[in-house]
């Protein structure tokens, strides 16, 4: 053994600036290899959604499906491995195995890369090479899923061996600042990577990165500090040489001695229940942040790009210098339930949010609260788990989550396309849509759970809080059942009580939430009353306007259009501004047989969305769509409907920020401005008005 390297005044005095930043020696080895694999699968996975949507599946029939495989089968085939992989690495060698995993990871993506320029017996470029590259990859996702569940468990077996129990939260912290440099500058670099010097080289950069991570974990060297504590996989104190041959024992004996201890420690248990809790609904409303950014922030698509990096920055300072700060003065166990509370409070505020400016300040704070809860969660979970066991129970706390998220992922674009579609309801003067009220319901979630948290955590406060205790050569002992005993009860509730009725009222909250929005009237409902073809225009230049054979992309926006006829939303035509002879998949209102164009303005769906792909800069007006659509547009008729007496006829028009007025000038003369909502009102005196919020991206 390298006594130099294992002494406690080298691991508590690192000798260089660099190791005074990074803990110790081998913690900076650590984070070196972890920072360059881990930006190394960002780039790559950035370039390999880009691979996909523009390259490997471009235009095809089953593109949405090839993008989602990539997320969906390495989900599937890490789940099912997430099973054995702890027992496994609770028995091997944790360096070892770091070592194995990337060293395989790494001859995995250069095969790949070989698979992008080996001849194939198919053209290139031809539906054939692609589906076989696309295979190659998914091929490549899948084992490579396989090796992520003994990756992280062997990491975390690392950290309990790399670092004291003193400086676990600043490990935990630094980790967080990895994880947050990568989210950073990972999917730029992706992007620009792959559109500069192709998928080849991204695949190439990817194996060397994890060549790096194997140089720094192979320059890793640890005590053998394994059972070093006396407790056996089973989590028992080993009394012979018999019990120490249990180790040997059959693998599902193991593997159910990992769960028995996981879901048979209390605090574990409120541990799961609490993130059960908020991965529940945060797994499935990620990737609809783009549709708040544009429904509710009344913002364009594009700023969605900067959400995360706003989270980020607020991480990074939170890891670094607020958790730091906080966790001595209030100590371990209230940042945790603190900082998720907090975390559950701002994003209840940021749901209800329709500024960008403020939703950057709000999405900046949670990410300084986030780090905060994280840095402090794994500490806590160390010492409630004794090392021999940390590999089963981060597996089952792992397949726990993974299986919930795919739970929530299914779930929720259920629910936001079929139960919660064009829902609008207004509760205490607070407008709900289907966007912001699950993202309402999970903040209600994540409250929830910090509540738990606080009920179970206190009964362990003064245990967490307090170094472990030490044996007689100055080692802490493990974490074992009888150090670990929560409080004597207090109060005419016991803790279980206490975390049920939580539990029961924050689901009921919750689904009466959605329950209230789901079962409203929609809002802009299209009725089956359908507003005539008129006289669409066929090809010929009207209004100065072109029709071309591809639309244009100086300019574009989206506008909705909704006419109230008879009290009633009326329908417009669908393919309005499009020419084209019948052909799969294609609308057209109007054809001339030969022609195949398309105007500036346009209607694709039956959903009155006006559309504008523009081939210049300007401003179009709701005069020029009519003229295209061939309907007439005056202050006394629309379409087939003339204003009199008895039937009275008004113009108002939601700006994107969802502010009404009544427009009493020139109909024709209303501009197309993007995420406005015109509103033709037509012998309908008692029409909720309303702007229409279900932009969902465009």
């Amino acid at each position: 053994m390298d006594t130099t390297i294992s002494s406690p005044p080298e691991e508590k005095k690192p000798r260089t600036p660099l190791e005074r930043l990074l803990i110790n020696r081998n913690y900076a080895y650590n984070w070196f290899g972890l920072i360059f694999s881990q930006i190394g699968n960002v780039i790559f996975g950035v370039a390999a959604l880009l691979w996909v949507a523009t390259t490997l599946a471009r235009d095809a029939p089953w593109a949405a499906f090839a993008l989602s495989g990539i997320v969906f089968l390495p989900t599937i085939v890490g789940l099912v491995t997430v099973t054995f992989a702890g027992v496994f690495v609770d028995r091997w060698d944790a360096r070892r195995t770091q070592l194995f995993m990337d060293a395989a990871r790494a001859v995995l993506f250069l095969l790949l890369a070989v698979a992008t320029v080996v001849p194939l017996p198919f053209p290139a470029g031809s539906e054939g090479a692609n589906i076989f590259q696309l295979v190659c990859l998914y091929i490549v996702l899948m084992i490579s899923s396989v090796c992520e569940p003994f990756v992280n468990a062997s990491l975390n077996i690392l950290l309990y061996d790399m670092v004291d129990e003193e400086n676990l939260p600043r490990a935990f912290g630094r980790g967080q600042i990895l994880n947050i440099t990568s989210t950073i500058i990972g999917p730029p670099l992706g992007a620009l990577i792959f559109f500069t010097i192709g998928i080849q080289w991204t695949i190439l950069l990817n194996v060397i990165s994890f060549a790096i991570s194997f140089y720094a974990f192979y320059m890793v060297r640890l005590p053998r500090k394994g059972g070093a504590a006396g407790v056996s996989a089973t989590g028992e104190s080993p009394q012979s040489g018999e019990a120490q041959q249990e180790q040997k024992r059959s693998f599902w004996r193991e593997f159910l001695a990992g769960l028995r201890f996981t879901f048979g420690n209390r605090l574990l248990v409120a541990i799961v229940v609490a993130m059960v809790l908020v991965t529940a609904g945060a797994a499935g409303i990620g990737v609809f942040d783009l549709y708040f950014t544009t429904n509710n922030l009344h913002t364009a698509p594009q700023i969605y790009a900067y959400l995360d990096v706003v989270i980020a920055a607020g991480a990074f300072l939170g890891a670094l210098f607020v958790g730091p700060w906080l966790r001595p003065r209030i100590g371990m166990v209230r940042s945790y339930w603190v900082s998720v509370l907090f975390n559950g409070t701002l994003f209840l505020l940021y749901s209800r949010l329709t500024n960008l400016v403020a939703a950057f300040v709000v999405l900046f704070v949670m990410g300084i609260s986030q780090a905060v809860s994280s840095v402090a969660f794994g500490p806590i979970l160390f010492k409630a788990t004794p090392r021999p066991l940390l590999g089963r129970v981060n597996a089952a706390i792992a397949q726990m989550l993974t299986t919930v998220s795919l739970l929530s992922i299914t779930l929720v674009p259920l629910l936001i396309t079929v139960v919660l579609r064009d829902k609008f309801i207004h509760i205490v003067d607070l407008q709900f849509g289907p966007i912001d009220t699950l993202f309402s319901a999970v903040a209600i979630l994540v409250i929830t759970s910090a509540l738990y948290l606080r009920v179970t955590l206190n009964d362990y406060k003064e245990l967490l809080d307090t170094p472990l205790p030490r044996d007689e050569n100055g080692e802490p002992l493990e974490p074992r059942p009888e150090l670990l005993q929560p409080r004597p009860q207090q109060g005419w509730l016991s803790t279980l009580q206490k975390q049920v009725s939580i539990c029961i009222v924050g689901v009921i909250v919750v689904v009466l939430l959605v329950s209230r929005v789901a079962f409203s009237t929609p809002t802009n409902a299209i009725s089956n009353v359908q507003l005539s073809p008129g006289h669409p225009a066929s090809g010929q230049i009207v209004d100065g306007l072109s029709c071309a054979s591809t639309p244009g992309s100086a300019e574009t926006a989206s506008v909705q259009l909704t006419v109230y006829v008879n009290s009633k939303v009326a329908g417009l035509p669908v393919g309005i501004g499009s020419v084209a002879p019948r052909q799969p998949g294609v609308t057209a209102l109007a054809s001339n047989g030969q022609t195949t164009c398309l105007y500036p303005l346009h209607v694709f769906e039956a959903d009155n969305i006006i559309h504008v792909d523009s081939p210049t800069h300007r401003t179009y007006t709701l005069g020029e769509f009519f003229d295209i659509w061939g309907q007439p547009l005056s202050r006394a008729q629309v379409a087939d409907f003339a204003a009199d007496a008895q039937h009275a006829l008004a113009y108002y028009v939601f700006d994107a920020s969802g502010n009404m007025q009544r427009y009493t000038g020139d109909p024709r003369a209303i501009q197309l401005v993007e995420h406005e909502t015109i509103v033709i009102v037509y012998n309908s005196p008692h029409a909720q008005l309303a702007p229409y919020n279900a932009w969902n991206g465009l």
